[in-house]
């Protein structure tokens, strides 16, 4: 358990980052389970709506109705005798006129847009039924409330989807904390560092790849490379074949840190085998060995208990 004045450790900064994600996970259901009561009152609210029929007896000119595409019946408005100017509306530049009914006026303006999907029509507060509840009219009246709709599941998951991938690359920034799995693609196997003409060259069917030490990046890479063009010349390659099989099974006489370097090359990168060997001596340049001058000769020296053909030896390898 670390002390109160040193960095928390791996696991605990783990144990929190689990906390944060609990807590994100709770507020989401608290959201979800007050989206479900505003739907419900909302449900509630288009079912009085939709229960609301015009008096006849009280009116002049009766509305009529006509059934829409869900086979439900809907007032249709009525101009009366002196219409109002349309509006243009500054936003969209559109004639949106004022209609009048015979029982409500509606500025087509102010109408919120039709949900099909769920069949909801929502008023404005000053124009709704008398007889709605006081809890369905709070609902609608309570500022900064989310007015209900589909978009209030969506918003909510992309919220939580959001905090979800910054807490993971948090994690990610932890030390000790291993790298996740990453997903290959569909087309991954076709991945190849070199261009096309190289690429899509195939092997000679009787090649068989020669035996030799594979590198890892510790050693001299100048080192390697003769070995592998030594090697590479003793095998039975047509000559117009020859630069791409020493392409492509180059990848063949690395592994570990060396593998793993050729196997991030960026795709169509290389486009011939001088440019590859570049590459891979610049990337480990710091495995080449120095150049000995004569004073670094005067540092061979003979060790404790070492006999003189075994010194010799020694100086006659370093030397060079």
């Amino acid at each position: 358990m670390a002390g109160s004045g040193s960095a928390p450790t791996v696991e605990e900064q783990i144990a929190m980052l689990n906390a944060q994600m609990a807590a994100s996970a709770e507020r989401l259901q608290a959201l979800e389970a007050e989206n479900a009561v505003i739907r419900a009152a909302n449900e509630e609210l288009r079912t009085l709506v939709d229960g609301v029929v015009p008096d006849s007896a009280t009116s002049e000119h009766p509305i009529p109705t006509s059934n829409d595409e869900h086979g439900v019946d809907r007032p249709i408005p009525r101009v009366p005798d002196n219409p109002i100017a349309p509006e243009v509306n500054p936003v969209d530049h559109q004639n949106r006129p004022t209609l009048h009914t015979a029982r409500v006026e509606i500025d087509l303006n102010d109408v919120p847009a039709r949900n099909d999907a769920a069949n909801e029509y929502q008023l404005p507060v000053d124009q709704q039924p008398a007889n709605i509840p006081k809890a369905v009219m709070s609902l609608q009246s309570t500022p900064g409330l989310v007015k209900p709709g589909p978009d209030l599941n969506l918003s909510a998951n992309l919220d939580f989807s959001r905090r979800f991938a910054e807490m993971e690359a948090l994690i990610q920034r932890i030390p000790g904390v291993p790298a996740p799995i990453k997903k290959s693609t569909a087309n991954s196997f076709a991945d190849s560092p070199f261009v096309d003409a190289i690429a899509l060259m195939e092997m000679p069917k009787k090649f068989n790849f020669p035996n030799m030490k594979q590198y890892e990046g510790t050693t001299d890479p100048d080192d390697h490379i003769a070995q592998y063009k030594q090697r590479m010349f003793t095998a039975a390659i047509p000559r117009d074949l020859r630069e791409a099989c020493m392409c492509k099974a180059f990848g063949s006489s690395l592994s570990g840190p060396a593998l793993q370097w050729y196997t991030n090359l960026p795709n169509n990168s290389i486009d011939s085998f001088a440019q590859l060997t570049d590459t891979f001596v610049e990337q480990f340049a710091s495995s080449r060995k120095l150049e000995k001058l004569s004073d670094d000769l005067y540092t061979i020296t003979q060790r404790t208990g070492e006999n003189l053909r075994a010194y010799v030896g020694r100086f006659n390898r370093e030397k060079v």
